[in-house]
């Protein structure tokens, strides 16, 4: 999963986050992320604490949120590029709104 906050005009990136970082998969070990009615896996046979899974779409929502802020960007438009919202995209959203950004 990777999200990226990128200024349209200046076609370049801010920020991005990813399940790659190593803050990433920290924050998900750390959080002892276990699989419940809300974590529901995306892709099967993943497991909580998975690269695939929501819930660490939610944590790289959060960590996007987080180094926008830094960045000083708090005001964003998500752009979902055609995909549906609802699993790994609608949990890095919310993990996004949950750590400060507003769309």
């Amino acid at each position: 999963m990777y999200a990226q906050l990128i200024l349209d005009d200046a076609r370049s990136t801010v920020v991005s986050a990813s399940t790659l970082d190593e803050e990433v998969q920290t924050r998900i070990k750390q959080l002892g992320i276990e699989k419940s009615r809300e974590s529901v896996e995306a892709v099967e046979g993943a497991t909580a604490t998975s690269k695939k899974s929501v819930a660490a779409a939610r944590v790289v929502g959060i960590v996007l949120a987080e180094r926008s802020l830094r960045a000083g960007y708090g005001r964003v438009v998500f752009d979902r590029n055609g995909f549906a919202y609802w699993g790994r995209v609608r949990a890095l959203a919310e993990g996004a709104r949950e750590g400060g950004l507003v769309f």
